[in-house]
């Protein structure tokens, strides 16, 4: 069975400056922040941000497209598909409770994966959304089982193929990460490639290294059928396995790190396919249980001795924003919590339908907004006039 346009050359020393700056959650979605860390953030942000002052107002006249109303966008998820000179705000560790990931017996699970995707079904050619160039859009994801697990007519891949009448290349892989993981060889040749993390697709994608090491997998059919020339947007979700195998969270020139296999990874797709756009969605909030179903904690609270999930969330939207890619905050954006996670979580980690179609439907406004339609976040893609739609693109 098988199993943004721009890139900005910002110094490692600026894009440290900027990563360890964290970043920030009210009291009230249950996490402390440091207010004191604030400044001190914003401080890093403007020096690294400063790094490229001339890249960062060319990327602001790109970026202007995918926002339908700055002063709105705030609040809201236009707010994440904009790239970002202003780093998030440091998470302190102070009330969090460490544990050992291996305890947590609900984490990400590889052998769970759907093997086929639902049959795309087209609606009415009149209301086709394209690209600038009057073609119809190709989306690749590289992601882990939040995109792999579900591969129905309820996942959020066919849910972007449905709002978007696009053509979705869905290469997730349950249980990957963004970074190597620590049994795998660190000083990996591409000779000799075999990790399936974030890093590994972005290799093949780009022809440095061979993608036959994950022909067992129904990723490796999606992806050698997919011409990625023809592609405009790349979607990057990982962050929970890296979380789960204490990736760290700073070195951006390793790839056995979050940020630096992010990093790495989507300058590789931004310098091989210069036309395409990339979105990053972050991981998402999370209970944790262990045995016997007994409540561990959640992604606010609970460290991995390196952060909390949370801070990994943080970490890959600050390298996102430093590179100019566009992002779907799921963590905030989603609105989950302790008091809705029964109803927006599978079981603590994976996506419920009900919250597929509320991220689907949020990433599908955020790329409209990117191919120049204008979209409010309140548009229900269920019930939109597309035609209306089509009509609005800048």
């Amino acid at each position: 069975m098988k199993k943004s346009k721009l890139l900005y050359c910002i110094s490692a020393a600026a894009l440290s400056a900027v990563i360890l700056a964290g970043c920030g959650k009210s009291a009230s979605s249950g996490s402390s922040a440091s207010g004191a860390a604030s400044s001190a953030a914003t401080s890093a942000a403007s020096a690294a941000s400063s790094a490229e002052a001339s890249a960062a107002s060319s990327s602001a006249a790109d970026s202007a497209a995918t926002s339908e109303d700055a002063s709105a966008a705030a609040s809201s998820e236009e707010a994440s598909d904009v790239a970002s000179s202003v780093a998030y705000t440091e998470v302190t560790d102070s009330g969090s409770t460490q544990i050992d990931p291996s305890t947590i017996e609900n984490k990400e699970d590889s052998g769970t994966a759907q093997t086929a995707d639902a049959t795309p079904v087209d609606k009415d050619p009149n209301q086709q959304i394209t690209n600038p160039d009057g073609k119809r859009l190709q989306i690749v994801v590289f992601g882990d089982s939040q995109f792999d697990n579900v591969r129905d007519n309820t996942s959020i891949g066919y849910l972007l193929h449905w709002y978007l009448q696009a053509d979705v290349y869905n290469c997730a892989m349950g249980g990957t990460s963004a970074s190597t993981v620590p049994d795998e060889e660190r000083d990996m040749s591409d000779d000799n490639w075999s990790s399936r993390s974030f890093i590994g697709m972005a290799k093949c994608a780009v022809g440095e290294v061979n993608p036959d090491f994950f022909s067992d997998y129904h990723a490796y059919d999606v992806f050698k059928s997919c011409d990625l020339s023809k592609t405009d947007v790349f979607i990057v979700e990982y962050g929970a396995n890296d979380y789960f195998m204490k990736a760290a969270l700073s070195d951006i020139d390793r790839q056995d790190t979050y940020v630096g296999a992010l990093y790495m990874g989507m300058k590789k797709l931004m310098k091989a396919y210069p036309n395409a756009q990339i979105v990053f969605c972050a991981p998402t909030y999370a209970q944790f249980f262990g045995p016997n179903h007994s409540y561990i904690g959640d992604s606010n609270m609970t460290s991995n001795g390196i952060g909390t999930l949370y801070d990994y969330c943080c970490a890959g939207m600050n390298i996102a924003q430093t590179l100019g890619v566009n992002t779907l905050d799921c963590y905030d954006q989603l609105n989950m919590s302790g008091a809705n996670a029964d109803d927006y979580l599978m079981d603590g980690i994976h996506l419920s339908e009900k919250c597929r179609k509320l991220y689907a439907q949020k990433l599908s406004r955020i790329i409209l907004r990117m191919e120049g339609y204008s979209v409010s976040q309140d548009t229900d893609l269920d019930t939109a006039d597309y035609n209306a739609i089509k009509a609005t693109r800048k």
